[in-house]
């Protein structure tokens, strides 16, 4: 670390009357920027929005300013990745100077793990009543809480890492200990897995484009056949178990019980089973029908066929966690679904539908907001920050983000928006036009030009190239076709190719992905093949080497026939009167642009947007502000050989080391000839280029 620290560059930018460190040579417009508008919305105690280009390094951004600030932060992340860099970022500002803990943990390390035992918590979800009042921050009280913490606390100010000698993983008190926790987007909105939060402490989402997506599957219960039979096999063993357990046990878990006000119904071990059996069978039942219905509506059936109220639903969780304590046996976790789809079910209201289509039984959560209000609570601030940040006021709108500061950070066109080429492709070589709508998907001509577009990609692009499709199943067929036709074989000739399917054997997608990664890591680089929803394009990091081109394979668009989707299109236009055609557009562009990342700011990569639709207007109004900057008139409208050709020249001047006009490398020699000072170097930034503004 001393090492480390004589060779780390530091400086001191003024920002709004605050001296922030920043341990680097030089910095750029938009970094101020987006320490401004992050400032903004930790000073004003709100929520916000802050959109940024890709590869400036927001966390860096977010960890300096908090630190800045003297209020404790928790950056939630969605891949490992993402994690290991804001990890680099605070060693390097700890040997730049700061002085602050760092924890970083994986869910392997979380302490609990969500499901039943938590669904009492989350039942009690008061959207209103979450929301906390602004309040004045003081800074030097909260200064003073941070020193008051560290002289309580058994760690030393430092960087722990969950593979380091002395990580602190998230064991009692870690969180408390820590200025900066580095967590798992997913577990920050699980109330058993939420970091403790100190009084005046910030959460910012890294990469938040998809929160209100997190938010739904959080609270969203799937119940296959086999998870009901299961279920059932579990609910006889727990009763096995109860059995050897003895008088003496079951009448202290009356007795507990009785103490803490469960239902008479459910007090004795043999009712609270007898209720989960019922409940299962019931279950079964509505799974074999093709309906949708309300929460109320599915309470109401299941009180006239089966006698079970609401009120004893609700406290099915908890009281099947508390019998297998009391028995000393563990509930197995397909009752403890069942069990949560009770309570959840029991207490959801109106932002809840039951779907069941033959096959399976789903609890869909339809407003977003119920699972992050909760959030919104817990810390005095919450930013969905980053380069694929969603369009704002309608991301706003649905997680209710009211009083939300939407601030834009605009790319400068000499660095960021130059570094990334959009091309809307909407025509093949043959000027068929290129779509994957539902009647032209499965079209062979149209997969010819497909497949021409990506195999073109592979011999004019260095390193990886990544090519995503709308779904899973148009990914097989695609993947039949192209092997058919010859489009595979060309594409091997310059590549490697490889599958990540998600519907394919266990682990399969995962062992593709990680293979994918070797072959760009020896240098001569692979073509991937994936589902643009699916988890590899979730969790790998198209940045750098790794997604030098991506080429979507049609526009992402969710399957509309989906019955779980048509419930939450049809509570969005009565709650939040969100029309249909608007939430699918923005749902499909922030998935799109969710997957252009950059590593840095010297970073390149090409995006082939091949679909006629992402030409139109009201499509390309829902990508962020930097990739419509970067959209040239002349780019939204090739053909897909005009688009090869464009794709070639471009990675051939961009892979060029810069020259003596490229403003980002005169700025660092600009910094570098100074004569370094023996203090942080003062700069008083100039007030932030941003666009700022509060939603309604």
């Amino acid at each position: 670390m001393a090492a480390l620290a004589q060779a780390t560059p530091r400086m001191t930018v003024r920002i709004d009357g605050v001296d922030v460190l920043w341990p680097y040579d030089a910095v750029y417009d938009e970094q101020l920027d987006c320490m401004a508008a992050l400032k903004a919305c930790f000073d004003a105690n709100a929520p916000g929005i802050v959109e940024t280009p890709p590869g400036i390094g927001a966390c860096a951004c977010a960890v300096a300013m908090s630190v800045a600030l003297g209020r404790p932060l928790v950056y939630a992340c969605r891949a490992l990745a993402d994690m290991d860099a804001c990890a680099a970022a605070c060693r390097r500002l700890r040997a730049a100077g700061a002085d602050f803990t760092l924890a970083v943990a994986t869910r392997r390390r979380m302490a609990g793990g969500g499901g039943a035992a938590d669904a009492l918590d989350r039942l009690r979800l008061d959207v209103a009543g979450a929301l906390r009042t602004p309040a004045p921050f003081d800074a030097d009280a909260a200064r003073a809480r941070v020193a008051a913490r560290r002289r309580g606390a058994a760690h030393e100010p430092g960087v722990y890492a969950p593979d380091g000698a002395g990580g602190l993983g998230f064991a009692a008190g870690a969180a408390a200990a820590a200025d900066v926790v580095v967590v798992d987007a997913r577990d920050v909105l699980d109330p058993a897995a939420r970091p403790a939060a100190p009084p005046g402490a910030v959460c910012v989402f890294a990469g938040g484009h998809d929160v209100d997506d997190l938010c739904l599957r959080r609270l969203t219960v799937v119940l296959e056949a086999a998870d009901l039979a299961a279920a059932r096999r579990g609910c006889a063993a727990l009763a096995g178990a109860c059995d050897r357990a003895g008088d003496d046990a079951l009448r202290a878990d009356y007795d507990a019980q009785l103490a803490a006000g469960a239902p008479g119904s459910l007090r004795k071990a043999r009712h609270c089973l007898r209720a989960l059996r019922v409940f299962g069978l019931h279950l079964d039942r509505a799974r074999r029908d093709d309906k949708s219905e309300s929460a109320a509506a599915f309470l109401l059936d299941l009180r006239a066929r089966a006698g079970l109220e609401a009120r004893a639903l609700a406290f099915l969780p908890a009281r099947l966690a508390a019998l297998a304590a009391a028995v000393g046996a563990p509930a197995p976790p397909e009752l403890g679904k069942v069990a949560e789809f009770a309570g959840l079910v029991a207490g959801g209201g109106p932002g809840f539908a039951v779907v069941s289509d033959g096959d399976r039984v789903t609890l869909a959560c339809l407003d977003a907001s119920l699972a992050f209000a909760p959030v919104r609570g817990a810390f005095a601030s919450v930013v969905l920050a980053g380069s694929a940040a969603p369009a704002a006021p309608l991301a706003a709108a649905l997680l209710r983000l009211d009083g939300a500061r939407l601030a834009t950070v605009a790319a400068r066109a000499a660095r960021g928006a130059r570094r990334v080429l959009p091309l809307v492709v909407v025509k093949g070589s043959d000027q068929l036009p290129l779509s994957t709508k539902a009647d032209s998907r499965r079209d062979r001509a149209t997969l010819r030009n497909y497949g021409d577009l990506v195999a073109g990609a592979c011999a004019r692009t260095p390193d990886g190239v990544v090519a995503l499709f709308p779904t899973a199943g148009f990914l097989r067929f695609a993947v039949a076709v192209w092997d058919e036709i010859g489009v595979l074989r060309r594409a091997l000739e310059h590549k490697l190719v490889f599958v990540a399917d998600d519907d394919g054997p266990a682990g399969g997608a995962a062992a593709a992905l990680e293979a994918y990664r070797a072959a760009c890591d020896a240098g001569r680089g692979a073509l991937l093949l994936a589902s643009a929803r699916g988890a590899a394009a979730r969790h790998a990091p198209f940045a750098g080497h790794y997604g030098r081109c991506v080429a979507f394979v049609g526009l992402p668009f969710r399957p509309t026939a989906d019955p779980v989707l048509r419930a939450r299109l049809d509570y969005l236009l009565r709650d939040r009167q969100i029309r249909e055609a608007d939430y699918l557009a923005f749902d499909a562009m922030r998935a799109a642009a969710g997957l252009v990342r950059r590593g840095s700011k010297r970073d390149f990569g090409v995006v082939l947007l091949a679909d006629a639709r992402f030409a139109r207007r009201d499509k390309r109004a829902h990508l962020p502000a930097w990739a419509r900057a970067a959209l040239d008139d002349g780019h939204l409208g090739l053909s897909s050989d005009a688009a090869l050709d464009a794709l070639g020249d471009f990675v051939r001047r961009a892979s060029q080391p810069p020259d003596g006009d490229d403003d980002l490398a005169r700025r660092r020699r600009g910094a570098a000839a100074r004569p370094a000072p023996a203090a942080p170097m003062d700069v008083e930034a100039k007030p932030a280029v941003v666009k700022m503004e509060t939603g309604a």
